[in-house]
């Protein structure tokens, strides 16, 4: 069960590009790949090393002027998203 003291970071088995503002994954485990928007490659770019939700959720919160509520219902569920993908770690 994922919480805002959850710490997160992205597995080394994925390849990546930027493509205009946006981040491609190829994941080389299960040769899926993922596009990611502006703010899922944000969220990415701080996934480079182990960081908390909380944390990602405050930069996010700052860094593109929203609702702190609606942050982290939205990273929650991409957090949720990309662990489903096999495509981060989580410690809790």
């Amino acid at each position: 069960m994922l919480s805002l003291s959850s710490t997160v970071v992205k597995k080394d088995a994925l390849l990546e590009s930027s493509v205009d503002n946006e981040i491609i994954l190829l994941s080389t485990q299960n040769s899926q790949s993922y596009g990611l928007n502006p703010t899922g490659s944000r969220i990415w770019e701080l996934l480079n090393k182990p960081i908390s939700i909380g944390e990602i959720i405050q930069r996010i919160t700052e860094e593109f002027g929203v609702a702190e509520s609606d942050c982290q219902k939205d990273v929650l569920f991409f957090i949720n998203s990309l662990d489903s993908e096999k495509l981060i770690d989580i410690k809790n």
